[in-house]
């Protein structure tokens, strides 16, 4: 484990999930904030890919995407998943995380993969109020915005959808996710 993963402070009790889970969907889909929930409830660590990417670059992703471009980006956060894929591990991971580098496949191989699905709308409504935090989005206009979830939303879709669970957070119950969650990791 590269010596940078210290300061995610990884420190609960041994596994009681052996594959590591993660978390999947468009940006604004609550990734992290019921990764989060959901990890404590399961009593895994939670990483959230975005931080840890902060973490090792030791600069701040809209830097980074400023400075490097999308593509450098892309293959610092392919190295970062597979050094954070731990067991007993929750990953939430960037929207476009699964659509590059084959990361989706290497997601399936090493752990449990769940899309947090939410409508068009609902994204565009979330992302209009804080998307100067989201570098892909930050500099669109409300129109722009509109436009670029639904089109990237419908290129990645064919990424998201074969996950081994779909949840729709709005319709279900974070304990319907927890139960499919430990049954998945029984197999």
């Amino acid at each position: 484990m590269p010596i940078w993963t210290q300061e995610l402070k990884l420190d609960k009790p041994p596994p009681s999930m052996s594959k590591p889970i993660y978390f999947i969907g468009f940006m604004g889909a609550g990734k992290t904030n019921s990764g989060k929930k959901i990890a404590h409830q399961l009593q895994m660590n939670f990483i959230d890919l975005d931080k840890a990417i902060e973490l090792k670059v030791k600069q701040p992703i809209s830097q980074l995407f400023e400075e490097k471009g999308e593509m450098f980006f892309r293959e610092i956060e392919s190295e970062v998943l597979k050094e954070c894929s731990l067991s007993n591990t929750l990953i939430s991971c960037g929207g476009g995380t699964p659509c590059f580098n084959r990361n989706i496949d290497f997601m399936f191989d090493h752990g449990i993969v769940v899309y947090l699905k939410l409508e068009p709308g609902i994204l565009v409504s979330r992302l209009l109020t804080n998307r100067a935090k989201r570098p892909l989005v930050a500099n669109l206009t409300e129109e722009e915005l509109v436009n670029y979830v639904y089109q990237t939303l419908a290129e990645r879709e064919s990424f998201y959808i074969n996950a081994h669970i779909i949840f729709h957070p709005l319709q279900e119950k974070i304990d319907n996710l927890i139960l499919q969650l430990q049954r998945l990791q029984d197999n």
